[in-house]
């Protein structure tokens, strides 16, 4: 019986990180430094930092500032994983 123990086959990649990449996918707008895909395919995104740290859905009027970090991700995730608008167009002008 062969020895197997030096022979192993190269281990692939967990998924978590690899880039996920969309067709619809757009550049960040400045500022904002984390986003939270909603079920609807709208963003809530992130600006700011510490405890002055903001929070905005580009589906609805759902946001707020002036959070700490830590509560406004945990606020954006909680509102991202159940907003069902869809994002609003860009205006053209």
């Amino acid at each position: 019986m062969a020895d197997r123990s030096q022979t192993s086959a190269p281990q692939p990649s967990p998924p978590w990180h690899e880039r996920v990449s969309t067709p619809w996918q757009l550049p960040w707008p400045e500022g904002t430094v984390a986003r939270y895909w909603t079920v609807a395919g709208a963003t809530v995104d992130i600006t700011g930092s510490g405890r002055e740290t903001n929070y905005q859905c580009t589906g609805c009027p759902y946001g707020s500032s002036g959070w700490h970090e830590d509560i406004a991700h945990e606020r954006a995730q909680a509102h991202a994983e159940t907003c069902r608008a869809l994002p609003r167009p860009a205006v053209n002008g």
